[in-house]
């Protein structure tokens, strides 16, 4: 932890203990006599921390620390919480399962840091490879919480870790080259009115060209000449609505965009790229587009909800959803098990179509690449 994390930990655990005692910020973990808390270092300022796992398990390692110099050894329990992971969700609108006992191990139950010290060994959770095989549409977690029975206290917001099993997902995507793709959500005169939603979507693409069209629906959508992604509201060119960040070919990108209060926010990979305000239109969906038949490259996981999701939410979901999500009004998983299903049960499906018109193009002639592996390696 930084110097001035600590000093503001510590002048906050000193305002509840002595009423505000002067700290001299230079000699912050220098001095036994300052307040003091035990916390998971990390926790205090995001509790979630993800474990990739592939088929050799996986590992991660989490420190319990004091804020300062401890005058006097203290003990540290470790235990797994599920009151911890309840809260998390719960705060978060997320929805993380306890992961079972057998797939995984802490490898202490206890730690000592002792007097003169700020922290113990850090410790180490284990995820066995066996994990790969629970449900990979059902996102778990291991939840940590540290208790003491010393009377250096434990800091409330750095109480508790949550780890979130980022399993290496193998899957496939669709190739996407002379042809387009399209989902019907409501006629043009009985449109689908959304005050708030969100859209995601997974894609690779070949090469730069100027106008080059990714997945859409209520908003025009472009990738430029240069790279950058264009989230176009209506007939102007907003500034605000290119991405910092310029996409690359052969690299897959996970595209979310978030509509609440005729305001958009749009993530690259999970995180917050550009934000806009847009107009009203934006709440009216009658068909999700996969380009007009230009664009070159890889599609997968095109998603609509019917609520703007959080970025806790994005984030958890960046790779795969639960189909038995009620937000879903999409789900096209775009894999080469599922085609061009939509697998929400909602029925809606894309349809393939030959390029700048309304002719079927032949399933069978669509291709797809795999063995594709998220977290990519």
């Amino acid at each position: 932890m930084n110097k001035r994390l600590t000093y503001i930990i510590g002048i906050v655990t000193s305002c509840i203990v002595t009423g505000c005692a002067n700290v001299d910020v230079d000699d912050v973990n220098k001095q036994s006599n300052l307040p003091n808390a035990i916390y998971i270092d990390g926790a205090e300022n995001s509790p979630m921390k993800k474990v990739v796992v592939d088929n050799l398990g996986g590992e991660v390692t989490f420190l319990p620390r004091a804020a300062n110099l401890l005058t006097s050894a203290v003990q540290v329990d470790i235990a797994i919480d599920s009151l911890s992971l309840v809260h998390y969700n719960k705060k978060n609108e997320t929805f993380y399962q306890l992961l079972p006992t057998e797939y995984y191990e802490i490898e202490k139950a206890a730690v000592t840091i002792q007097a003169g010290n700020v922290s113990a060994e850090p410790v180490k959770l284990k995820i066995r490879k066996s994990a790969l095989k629970v449900n990979p549409s059902v996102k778990y977690a291991v939840p940590v919480k540290l208790t003491t029975r010393s009377s250096v206290s434990v800091l409330e917001s750095g109480s508790y870790a949550v780890f979130v099993l980022e399993r290496v997902l193998e899957t496939s995507a669709i190739r996407q080259k002379g042809f387009y793709m399209r989902c019907d959500l409501a006629d043009a005169n009985n449109p689908m009115v959304l005050k708030e939603w969100t859209l995601h979507y997974g894609m690779k693409i070949d090469r730069w060209f100027n106008n080059q069209q990714p997945v859409m629906s209520s908003f025009y959508s472009r990738i430029t000449g240069n790279g950058k992604l264009q989230y176009k509201p209506g007939g102007s060119d907003d500034p605000k609505g290119f991405s910092k960040q310029s996409i690359m070919p052969g690299k897959w990108y996970h595209i979310t965009y978030i509509y609440k209060k005729q305001y958009v926010k749009a993530y690259i990979n999970g995180v917050l790229e550009f934000e806009l305000e847009v107009p009203s239109q934006n709440e009216v969906h009658t068909k999700i587009q996969a380009s007009f038949g230009n664009f070159e490259g890889y599609l997968r996981d095109i998603r609509l909800y019917s609520k703007a999701l959080s970025p806790a939410q994005i984030a958890e979901n960046l790779y795969v959803e639960n189909p038995a999500n009620p937000d879903l009004l999409v789900y096209a998983p775009l894999d080469k098990e599922s085609g061009l299903k939509d697998v929400s049960g909602n029925g809606r499906d894309f349809k393939a179509y030959k390029t700048g018109g309304n002719q079927a193009y032949p399933e069978g002639q669509i291709t797809w690449q795999s063995p594709l592996y998220f977290p990519e390696k």
